[in-house]
């Protein structure tokens, strides 16, 4: 049993987004009852640190719980169950659609981060069969960077994969530029002194203004200055 592993996040009762908040959260669950207690039979033991780990605000939600069969209660799935119609019962697929047509990419957020949000959405979008082309016209149409846009509308027969290789592109190359050009003014600089420390050794013939010390006469003397 690995116990040492850690436990889920808290879950966020005050999130503006139950149902999404609940459905990544009971995923983060299950996966740690799976690395931590798959040899565990009893089930009453799995709900304990269900609830434990919901803290006192999910052991409040439970005690509301009306089951079935009494034994429910202690068994695992119909207890997330019970928890899952708790945090969804407003869930619309129009309303889904809405929250996932409206998520364009961020200022400085990478697009491997907002494409897997975007995935992550459509699934409770129900778009069936035509999801790709979704996904890729969002792409298309809420990349932050407006000559990638460019460059994806300029493609006749764009795929969602093709999109992705063309944004992931364009994204290495602005990182790069941008290092490139950090780079250059010092080595301008380092040019420019490099320049000056040639010129200090060249000698240098000058004129110079020479008073003997025992004469009354100022006179003018040619100098080599090394």
């Amino acid at each position: 049993m690995a116990t040492s592993l850690r436990a889920p996040e808290l879950f966020n009762f005050s999130s503006s987004d139950l149902a999404s908040e609940w459905k990544m959260w009971r995923r983060q669950f299950e996966y740690f009852i799976l690395a931590t207690r798959k040899d565990e039979t009893d089930e009453e033991v799995i709900v304990g640190v269900l609830i434990t780990l919901l803290g006192v605000e999910g052991l409040k939600i439970f005690d509301t719980f009306v089951f079935t069969s009494a034994g429910d209660a202690k068994k695992i799935k119909p207890v997330l169950d019970k928890f899952g119609d708790h945090f969804e019962p407003l869930k619309s697929e129009v309303f889904e659609r809405f929250k996932f047509l409206r998520r364009h990419q961020l200022p400085g957020e990478s697009f491997d981060s907002w494409i897997v949000c975007l995935r992550g959405m459509a699934k409770g979008c129900n778009y069936g069969a035509s999801v790709e082309s979704v996904l890729r016209d969002q792409v298309v149409l809420g990349v932050a960077d407006s000559q990638t846009r460019e460059k994806l509308l300029f493609e006749k027969t764009l795929t969602l994969a093709k999109a992705c290789d063309i944004v992931r592109s364009c994204e290495a190359s602005r990182a790069q530029l941008s290092q490139m050009s950090t780079d250059l003014p010092t080595r301008r600089l380092d040019d420019s002194v490099n320049r000056l420390t040639e010129k200090s050794h060249k000698k240098r013939i000058g004129w110079c203004w020479s008073t003997p010390q025992r004469s009354k006469h100022t006179r003018w003397c040619r100098t080599v200055v090394r």
